[in-house]
């Protein structure tokens, strides 16, 4: 049996909260890099990549919780020519659609390429700084839609697609942040779809899932992406796979995922909850 890791989108805040929890874990002595698949979306993507890519657990923590440095650098980058007005109806139409399909997605994309943001090249050169020479591990898949299709895509390195760029897809926000052109389309995420898209992984053979998602809470947004979670979980666990789900202990809301004042709160808390949860992890890889 195998083991898989999904780790989900949130923004700054989640981000960092991830980034605590797997520092938290890898203090209580458990090494998620062991995961025979990973999937990560939107925040999640930078995540993976990090933990997969030789970068230290001292490094993580010191790229996430510098209070002088975030980790990605988006002030005053260049803007497209886009329609501001367009921003605002992406939102109204994602918080409308309910049960995300490739219709509405692609309805969504649509929408979100004629969107007030940055440019592209400003955008994926961002994750490009951020990411370094960082290169595919094998277990590493991340998500993203195709704006044309609405189809969500699971890429790795058998794409042969650059990494940074994959990741900024994975990242880009509709509405907020600029579609990505990868491999001949152009994608985005930041969660459109679910934040976790564990439902990916049904069929994968896998034994048990551990699944680190920051955000959720009480506003429409936060209980869409929590139903999400819900329903993607109980499909795996109705295929017999185990599951163990880590949350904060007071859930980040997604109008707050971009509040990087509150990066190293969210870094300091998720180290408590990983370690909190260590024994959780650990009966579910063993038990994998």
């Amino acid at each position: 049996m195998s083991w898989g890791l999904v780790l989900a989108g949130g923004g700054v805040t989640g981000l960092a909260w991830e980034a605590g929890v797997i520092v938290g874990l890898h203090e209580s002595d458990i090494d998620l890099t062991t995961a025979d698949i990973v999937v990560g979306t939107s925040a999640g993507s930078i995540v993976g990549s990090l933990l997969l890519g030789g970068v230290t657990i001292d490094e993580i923590s010191a790229l996430v919780a510098d209070p002088g440095n975030p980790p990605l650098v988006l002030a005053g980058k260049p803007k497209n020519d886009g329609n501001s007005a367009l921003n605002l109806q992406v939102f109204t139409e994602w918080m409308s659609a309910g049960q995300m399909t490739a219709a509405k997605a692609a309805a969504i994309g649509a929408l979100a390429a004629g969107a007030l943001t940055m440019t592209e090249d400003a955008w994926v050169g961002a994750f490009e700084e951020a990411l370094g020479a960082l290169t595919w591990a094998p277990a590493l898949r991340m998500v993203s839609i195709g704006v044309e299709s609405g189809e969500r895509r699971l890429w790795s390195a058998d794409d042969g697609v650059p990494l940074a760029r994959a990741v900024a897809s994975s990242c880009a926000v509709p509405g907020m942040f600029p579609p990505v052109e990868v491999g001949g389309g152009h994608y985005l995420d930041g969660g459109l779809w679910s934040p976790i898209s564990a439902d990916l992984l049904s069929g994968q053979g896998l034994g048990g899932v551990v699944v680190i998602s920051p955000l959720g809470g009480e506003d429409p947004i936060g209980m869409v992406f929590d139903e999400a979670v819900q329903r993607e979980l109980a499909g795996l666990k109705a295929e017999g796979v185990g599951a163990e789900l880590l949350v904060p202990e007071d859930s980040i809301s997604p109008l707050g995922a971009f509040d990087d004042s509150q990066r190293i709160p969210y870094f300091d808390a998720g180290r408590v909850d990983g370690k909190a949860a260590a024994d959780r992890v650990r009966a579910l890889i063993a038990a994998s």
